[in-house]
């Protein structure tokens, strides 16, 4: 990888095809998670996006 792995890349012929990126993290101590993803659909003149957030609001018990 260089940095250029890091940068948007040229679109495929594809009709579909799309540039990712995601991010996650957790807070062990906080109890809480997230989790998003930014898509680009060039070929077709649009962006999308997901955003999920996880709370823990109480400890489960096995």
């Amino acid at each position: 990888m260089d940095k250029n792995d890091e940068r948007m890349h040229l679109p495929g012929e594809d009709r579909d095809w799309s540039e990712s990126y995601y991010f996650n993290f957790v807070d062990p101590d906080k109890k809480i998670g997230l989790f998003t993803r930014m898509g680009f659909r060039i070929n077709d003149g649009w962006a999308d996006g997901l955003h999920v957030l996880f709370l823990v609001f109480s400890q489960f018990r096995t």
